[in-house]
């Protein structure tokens, strides 16, 4: 698909987005924040908090790239916030913390997949993701869920 094309198909708060994220040329800034991460349709709800320098919108793009690479190794796995913290801890520079009601932004997996997986394409030629180690990292977690 030609690039023009491709970004065309984008809708224009997305592709700011988009956009933005490929200029930077570091996942971190000054500023600290915490999110929570959880699910929509978890059984039991398991929400998850995290401390990071990564911005809203990076952490929003971020996480529809883990999730996507994810399903690019396995299609049937559904990628959780735990394996998101496991992830973002060990690869990202990200904290895990307790819970907490002083958090920036939440985020909802299943909305953020919902949001991006029009963009997938896009969102996966993010290189500003990219980790040597992120492919082994889920594959082990995929397998270690089976």
């Amino acid at each position: 698909m030609s690039e023009q094309k491709k970004d065309s198909s984008i809708p224009g708060y997305l592709k700011n987005a988009l956009d933005y994220v490929n200029g930077l040329s570091s996942l971190e800034e000054s500023h600290t924040y915490v999110y929570c991460l959880y699910h929509m349709y978890d059984a039991e709800p398991s929400n998850q908090y995290i401390k990071t320098h990564i911005s809203p919108v990076v952490m929003d793009l971020l996480l529809a790239y883990l999730q996507f690479q994810t399903d690019d190794l396995h299609r049937d796995y559904g990628f959780t916030q735990l394996d998101a913290v496991e992830v973002l801890t060990e690869l990202y520079g990200v904290e895990k913390v307790e819970a907490t009601e002083s958090y920036l932004k939440s985020f909802d997996l299943y909305i953020n997949w919902e949001k991006w997986c029009g963009s997938a394409e896009s969102v996966m030629d993010i290189s500003l993701f990219y980790h040597p180690l992120l492919k082994n990292k889920l594959n082990g977690i995929v397998v270690s869920s089976m």
